[in-house]
């Protein structure tokens, strides 16, 4: 299973601000973003069973789209930037890789610049890349940092950062980003859904990881007996202060939840993301936000 960081941003073209999942940025923050990953944070902290591998590929870019506001989507391209030590660590590890999201297709310069910020390495990791850079002389952690492109239609860019590197563990970490392409900000789960609904929506979320932990619980104690003590579970409770971690599919809001179980416990942490389809969230949805268009029979 992955060791995660959440991060989740969604930005939409026309006019609701972009929503954050567990490591999406706080709402009201600046483009502080949560710092990535230290030495400390990397050893024990884990989302999955196994240490993560490698970012994914980042995912083509799709053909020019014509100018905001006659589309409603962007042109997303890959830059690359290598860092290299003068010198290796401990282990003779010189070099990481970078690659980050960059936006085109936008007709107005000022809300491209816009776009760009919400989805960058500043709104994600709260460093640029030069600050990234010089820390990596200092240590060198990470081994790579790349990004896929979940959604990007409807006037919403969903974005997901993946990156792992290797302290005293291999261990990686994940930011996802969503944007709000009419206004270039960044889309929390109150421009989702309604905000006496959230509880509700918490609840519904909840009720798919518990029945995860169940499932999870039954193979650790068929595996291992006594070995490990099932109160490690206990605690864990999807809350309304989790619904900024997430993910904007076609299928339905990818929610996801950190475990944090230290590395020698990787192979029992349960599942942790759970999809519920726009069906199930529909009676919780804001009208006129920006997950309108994915109901075209959502009253207004």
């Amino acid at each position: 299973m992955k060791s995660t960081v959440f991060l989740a941003l969604a930005v939409v073209l026309g006019g609701v601000p972009l929503a954050c999942a567990i490591g999406h940025p706080l709402p009201g923050a600046s483009n502080q973003g949560s710092a990535m990953p230290s030495a400390a944070a990397s050893t024990p902290v884990a989302q999955g069973s196994s240490p993560t591998t490698p970012a994914p590929t980042v995912e083509p870019a799709a053909a020019s789209p014509s100018p905001i506001g006659v589309a409603d989507h962007v042109t997303v391209t890959e830059e690359t930037v290598r860092f290299v030590r003068d010198k290796g660590d401990a282990l003779g590890r010189r070099e990481a890789i970078v690659k980050y999201p960059k936006i085109s297709g936008v007709a107005d310069p000022a809300l491209q610049e816009k776009v760009q910020a919400a989805i960058g390495l500043q709104q994600a990791f709260g460093k640029s890349v030069e600050e990234m850079r010089a820390e990596f002389q200092d240590y060198a952690w990470l081994n790579e940092l790349g990004y896929t492109v979940n959604y990007n239609q409807n006037s919403i860019l969903d974005i997901t950062y993946s990156g792992w590197g290797t302290g005293a563990y291999p261990s990686g970490f994940e930011r996802y980003l969503a944007v709000n392409l009419k206004t270039g900000t960044v889309i929390y789960a109150h421009h989702l859904f309604k905000t006496e609904a959230l509880g509700q929506v918490a609840r519904l979320v909840d009720q798919a990881m518990q029945a995860e932990i169940q499932k999870k619980m039954a193979e650790v104690k068929q595996a291992y007996g006594e070995e490990i003590d099932l109160k490690i579970y206990a605690a864990h409770q999807f809350r309304v202060k989790d619904l900024n971690h997430f993910t904007i599919t076609d299928r339905g809001i990818l929610f996801h939840y950190e475990f944090g179980f230290p590395h020698v416990l990787k192979a029992a942490e349960p599942q942790d993301s759970y999809l519920l389809s726009y069906e199930q969230l529909k009676p919780y949805i804001r009208p006129n936000g920006v997950l309108t268009a994915m109901l075209p029979n959502l009253s207004p």
